[in-house]
């Protein structure tokens, strides 16, 4: 279990065992963050928490696609990357990542082949 830390104090992760405090989203449901739409999920509440309003549960994606994409995006654009980090460690140090966490892929993630 992760624990955040917070100002002066220490939150521990909301944990979920239980669906009955589980809302379906509409069809098309998103939520707003930074000014990019992601598609809700299902919306939660936590009233053992005190927490009564819905939260939204976004849709992302999975840590494999989230590491393929950036081998693809530094193998595309070397020079964006140039100037903060050493480019062609990168590459190699996600290339054995994806080699080595193909577990973690979900159905429809691109697969990492040499």
């Amino acid at each position: 279990m992760s624990i955040t830390a917070t100002a002066n104090h220490i939150t521990p992760p909301i944990c979920r065992t239980k669906r009955h405090n589980t809302i379906p989203a509409p069809l098309g449901a998103t939520y707003d963050i930074g000014g990019v739409d992601f598609p809700v999920k299902e919306y939660m509440t936590f009233p053992e928490l005190g927490l009564h309003q819905a939260l939204p549960v976004i849709q992302t994606i999975s840590d494999y696609k989230w590491q393929y994409d950036a081998l693809m995006s530094r193998l595309k654009n070397k020079d964006l990357y140039a100037e903060h980090e050493h480019v062609e460690e990168a590459i190699e140090r996600l290339k054995q990542w994806l080699i080595e966490n193909r577990h973690k892929a979900e159905p429809g993630d691109p697969i990492y082949t040499e």
